[in-house]
């Protein structure tokens, strides 16, 4: 579809979040009305929500029975929220609408070249590594001759984790720029033309509370590569079975990740966190990038590195500009982020650990002593395997454990065979917990905030959590 599709028809936004509103606003500067259907009462909207509704004359359905008029609209751009196989959707195409999506118009519309970055685990890092990396090199005009890039590129990173979303930024864009794009499943499932550059991270098990079984899930990411063509490029990692099934998907050039096997054309992750590119000619020194050498940690990150050095070494990009970007990269905010160091006591962010599996690759990234604050609101995680890796990993020097799950993760501690470092429970706000963490902290010693649970209760979100965290290290005179 085009603009010209639009002209003179009945449009409807399903959705009123944050990517609804950008759809409504990008529909408004074209001069078109839609009406917004939204499953939550009008009278139990935000203010900021209903007033933009009001002060921009929109017409509003909205409650339970919000889509029983859906096949009354000639085109409907879904938010990712709704299933794009609901019954009443799938009966309103079938009866003539046009369900559309502001990633689906997007991908069919952008004159940009689009990477697209989608898995289980790994997106935002990815994302965000590749954003840095294509800056940084047209900062510094790093690019080879081959390459698409020029010196009046831009660059943009938007889905999930950006903070532009597409219809902000796709009247600007021309065929020199760049826009790396965050896709979930939910936002892939519809789309019938796939990015340019197509990242496959791990893909395990996810979203089974909105997808009806595991293989709709897979189904729906594939649509990342399903519809490129000889002339694109996938990086795909080899290493699940699910998402190196990908490759039979497209006709596009590939290279893989994996810690497995040497792949051609490819990077191999070694147990010892070195990163060696093959088949990208011989101006590459290997191993390209060394763990230890970055801020970014856990062995796990490095699947998120080679992917994105994949990319942009696809790109043109020159070894030296992507190896310097890595080096420089922090971590992406609340995730396993370094946030400080103090009287040589490093500080980790990763709040937005919530539940026990992503805490128990937090834990595997450091072989340092670790002070590990643990807990918060109850999620009913089992954690089981959490308690067992903490009890049997050495290095774990201290518990402080907090929140609600506090009894819970004592007794599987207790079923796992005991902790036997020192513990500390109790703290009821971030300045108490730094009154436990000072009595045990010694120079060299890592502080994780990986809380394996939820916030609610002591805090409003993960993020006001993890930005408590982080102020309470600038605070005490904490520097990166």
């Amino acid at each position: 579809m085009t603009k010209q599709d639009l002209l003179n028809k009945k449009i409807a936004v399903l959705g009123f979040g944050v990517e609804g509103q950008a759809t409504t606003r990008w529909l408004l500067a074209q001069n078109l009305a839609p009406v917004i259907l939204d499953e939550k009462p009008f009278h139990e909207w935000a203010d900021k929500d209903a007033n933009f509704a009001t002060e921009n004359k929109l017409s509003v359905i909205s409650g339970a029975d919000y889509l029983n008029k859906i096949a009354e609209f000639n085109v409907v751009f879904r938010s990712p929220g709704i299933h794009r196989l609901n019954s009443q959707l799938i009966e309103a195409e079938k009866n003539g609408t046009t369900i559309t999506s502001q990633t689906k118009w997007f991908l069919e519309n952008t004159p940009a070249v689009v990477i697209g970055v989608t898995g289980t685990k790994g997106k935002g890092t990815t994302s965000s590594l590749i954003h840095e990396i294509i800056k940084h090199a047209i900062e510094i005009k790093a690019f080879n001759n081959s390459s698409k890039l020029t010196e009046k590129s831009k660059v943009y990173l938007t889905g999930n984790i950006g903070k532009t979303q597409p219809f902000e930024i796709l009247e600007t864009l021309t065929d020199n720029d760049v826009v790396v794009f965050e896709l979930s499943s939910f936002q892939l499932q519809d789309v019938s033309k796939s990015p340019k550059f197509a990242v496959v991270l791990m893909i395990t098990q996810d979203h089974l509370d909105h997808h009806k079984n595991l293989g709709e899930y897979h189904e729906a990411k594939r649509n990342i590569v399903a519809h490129q063509t000889t002339e694109d490029f996938a990086v795909i990692n080899a290493d699940f079975p699910a998402s190196k099934e990908f490759k039979t998907f497209t006709p596009a050039q590939i290279a893989w990740v994996s810690q497995k096997n040497r792949l051609v054309p490819g990077a191999f992750i070694s147990d010892e966190g070195n990163v060696t590119i093959i088949g990208f000619g011989d101006e590459i020194s290997n191993p390209f990038v060394k763990l230890q050498d970055l801020m970014l940690r856990g062995l796990h990150n490095l699947q998120n590195v080679s992917a994105a050095t994949l990319t942009t070494l696809q790109m043109g990009i020159k070894p030296e500009a992507i190896h310097e970007s890595l080096q420089k990269f922090v971590g992406l905010e609340h995730r396993l982020q370094l946030v400080g160091k103090l009287n040589g006591v490093a500080y980790y962010d990763d709040s937005f650990s919530t539940v026990p599996e992503t805490t128990i690759a937090a834990i595997k990234a450091f072989t340092e002593p670790t002070i590990l604050i643990l807990g918060g609101s109850e999620k009913h995680s089992n954690f089981t395997e959490l308690a067992k890796t903490i009890v049997t990993t050495s290095s774990i020097k201290a518990l402080i454990i907090i929140g609600q799950t506090t009894e819970r993760i004592l007794e599987a501690l207790k079923i796992a065979g005991g902790y036997h470092g020192q513990l500390f429970k109790g703290a009821q706000s971030m300045t108490e917990i730094f009154e436990q963490i000072v009595k045990v902290a010694e120079s060299g010693d890592v502080v994780v905030l990986s809380p394996a649970c939820a916030s609610f209760g002591m805090f409003e979100n993960y993020r006001e959590r993890g930005n408590q965290f982080a102020q309470k290290v600038r605070e005490l005179g904490g520097t990166i």
